[in-house]
């Protein structure tokens, strides 16, 4: 938790009333241009970041801050130092993972922010994973669990439920912290912002933004038709999603405006790097402007039913495999093919991607394939019992685990592919797991529960 004092700014009510005071609006108007233009667009997200003790980073300005002192200080008659330092920005707990672009639109310190863990959805954790099948707690749901869970900075998971509802759980201990409920189930991962809200789509058609500390709905966008995908944070707060109707948005980060939409993207969730999305047309894999949402290119080789897509080596940009089974990736800047390998089943979960270059992914033909990220050339492959669903997660020292419908999670040896160990939960698996700091596991599976293994 960020616990830094915060000294002589008053609670979040009272400080709205200041902010909204005469003698505030005179002190803002005041102010130099650039201050007081960033102060009032600032505002609310300075007076939230204030409240909650978030790190001064998520605070606009040091100008903005100190010109809402300013103000503060006009109306309770106290003095300020205007010339003092602003507050150091907390400790960064996860540090940065090659591979993963610019990570400033989520949460800082977050273990597993997203889906994926990254926008490049490499799934590829700085931290050790769990070194043991050890059940830590496992926590009822009321429905099925397919949504993979996110772990915020102050450990907390956050995972959706078939059965409509969004939970807040303590990650040491499984217990609930709040809950909100929608009108439809939720079978994808959420994704955590700096904006300090958490997003997570409903099949009652609506992405839902939570405050990560009680829970409330404070940003809502109706898309009018089911999202069943992760959404996708951007450095400047934007969040993409896909409905199924099927379009792709392009949102701000309360879900008031809607920057641009793109027809005929078929479900998933996109990959986000140097300002293109990757994600899958109708007709096949495509890159798209992240900015205008105009297509920059498209391989016409035919539809994949669930997209997911990943940033391999080398600027690859890695598709999951067509109805042939057959897995492709392309030159990401320019779409020209890269490499093909026959898996010879479809995959519905995205390829994850190892430090050394290494592809994994799960097919519908019950086996994890390790592929040389270069070449597409096969290392290695591990049979489970059921098909596998949901896409690996990587540790820090390589170890992969994978989640099976035959209802167990695996770790495996990254250079032989051997099992390590694996742990049975009650029921198939197809939620990918997410791995936090303390190396604890965390995953939900069809018979209702998520689970924490480890560490």
């Amino acid at each position: 938790m960020y616990d830094a004092p915060v000294p002589h700014r008053p609670p979040l009510p009272l400080l709205l009333a200041l902010l909204a005071s005469p003698a505030c609006r005179t002190q803002l108007l005041d102010a130099p241009d650039a201050a007081a233009t960033d102060a009032r667009v600032a505002i609310p997200d300075a007076a939230r970041a204030i409240d909650r003790g978030l790190p001064a980073d998520l605070r606009p300005s040091v100008d903005s801050a100190r010109a809402i002192d300013a103000a503060i200080a006009t109306d309770l008659a106290i003095p300020v130092d205007l010339s003092a330092p602003d507050l150091a920005p907390a400790p960064d707990l996860a540090p940065p993972v090659p591979g993963c672009g610019d990570t400033s639109g989520l949460q800082p310190g977050a273990p597993w922010p997203m889906q994926g863990y990254c926008p490049t959805h490499i799934g590829r954790s700085p931290f050790v994973g769990a070194q043991s099948p050890t059940l830590r707690w496992k926590f009822m749901t009321g429905g099925p669990v397919t949504a993979s869970p996110v772990i915020g900075a102050d450990g907390t998971v956050y995972v959706g439920s078939g059965d409509s509802h969004f939970y807040a759980l303590d990650g040491a201990t499984g217990a609930l912290k709040w809950q909100e409920g929608t009108m439809g189930g939720i079978r994808a991962a959420a994704a955590i912002g700096s904006s300090g809200l958490v997003y997570v789509g409903s099949d009652d058609g609506h992405l839902y933004g939570y405050d990560l500390a009680v829970g409330s709905a404070v940003a809502n966008f109706d898309a009018m038709s089911a999202i069943e995908t992760a959404p996708v944070i951007a450095p400047d707060g934007t969040v993409y999603v896909v409905s199924q109707a099927p379009l792709l948005y392009a949102l701000d980060a309360m879900l008031t405006r809607e920057r641009w939409a793109t027809p005929a993207i078929v479900s998933g969730s996109p990959a986000l790097f140097a300002g293109s999305l990757y994600a899958c047309s109708n007709v096949g894999p495509s890159a798209i402007d992240a900015a205008t949402g105009f297509t920059r290119w498209l391989q016409s080789i035919g539809p994949i039913d669930l997209c997911t897509p990943a940033l391999g080596p080398g600027g690859a940009a890695v598709f999951p495999p067509d109805a042939a089974g057959v897995l492709r990736a392309f030159d990401a800047p320019s779409g020209a093919p890269r490499w093909t390998f026959p898996l010879g089943a479809p995959a519905i979960g995205g390829p994850s991607v190892a430090a050394d270059g290494t592809i994994y992914i799960g097919a519908r033909d019950a086996r994890l394939y390790a592929l040389d990220g270069s070449t597409g050339s096969k290392k290695w492959t591990f049979p489970t019992g059921n098909f596998l669903s949901a896409a690996p997660a990587i540790a820090a020292d390589g170890t992969i685990y994978v989640a099976s419908e035959d209802g167990h999670l695996y770790a495996l040896d990254p250079t032989t592919g051997m099992p390590r160990w694996s742990f049975p939960a009650g029921g198939p698996i197809d939620s990918s797991p997410a791995i936090a700091a303390d190396g604890t596991v965390y995953f939900g599976s069809l018979d209702g529960y998520v689970y924490a293994v480890g560490p």
